[in-house]
């Protein structure tokens, strides 16, 4: 089966393949993040959000890692998990609050 043929019945499946280029896609993306009023960022961004966004949620590692396409569990959090801003400041309040409820 040629390439064209086997993009045509993976596309029918469950796959999806995307026949642009990658500076194609880049730019599309640009125009509608400008377009939206949203600060510059990279396609890229978008997965290091994605992987904040499931383990603020508590989406377990293997679902995480399949949906993310992530090998390893090493690889997802030593490189993609980043603490989003409001989790991050509820854990700085309950620790703060642990430490001050030693000073009274």
């Amino acid at each position: 089966m040629g390439l064209i043929e086997q993009t045509k019945a993976w596309k029918a499946g469950k796959g999806y393949i995307e026949l642009r280029s990658g500076k194609a896609v880049t730019n599309r993306f640009q125009r509608v993040i400008e377009k939206a009023g949203l600060p510059h960022m990279r396609f890229h961004d978008l997965r290091h959000l994605n992987a904040s966004v499931m383990v603020a949620l508590g989406v377990p590692d293997l679902y995480a890692m399949e949906r993310g396409g992530w090998k390893t569990k090493s690889t997802l959090n030593r490189v993609y998990q980043h603490t989003l801003s409001a989790e991050r400041q509820a854990v700085d309040k309950k620790i703060d609050q642990y430490f001050e409820s030693l000073l009274v």
